[in-house]
């Protein structure tokens, strides 16, 4: 081999390196759109994850919210309505005491006057 053939394995050695290197930056740059979009991927089955645990977390908590103030409700209703029932109870009671007592003094008036009109002056 001559010169003309160490020039040509030198030549051969150089186009192979730059064969190396630009093969290097594809698969660098295949790999890195890979990362990334592995990267997005992830990040959007995350915030799906998230919204969808947010949603039932949130739903949860209103049916829980619903329940509360149903029991709230209902309490403060019954509270509302035996205060109501007792002041109507003892205004019944005291209307048929006052009437009984009206019905007894017109009972002791009609005994009275029964009473004095049998004797006739």
């Amino acid at each position: 081999r001559g010169r003309q053939g160490r020039l040509c394995v030198k030549a051969i050695r150089a186009a192979i390196k730059v064969q190396a290197a630009f093969r290097g930056h594809v698969q660098r740059q295949s790999f890195l759109r890979s990362k990334r979009a592995a990267v997005l991927l992830e990040a959007v089955f995350r915030g799906y994850s998230e919204r969808k645990a947010y949603g039932l977390a949130r739903g949860r908590l209103i049916g829980l919210q619903a329940v509360w103030r149903g029991f709230s409700g209902r309490k403060a209703y019954l509270q509302t309505k035996a205060a109501a029932v007792s002041m109507q109870s003892h205004f019944r009671g005291r209307q048929g005491r006052l009437r009984v007592k009206a019905i007894r003094a017109a009972v002791q008036i009609q005994s009275a006057w029964r009473f004095f009109s049998a004797f006739k002056f």
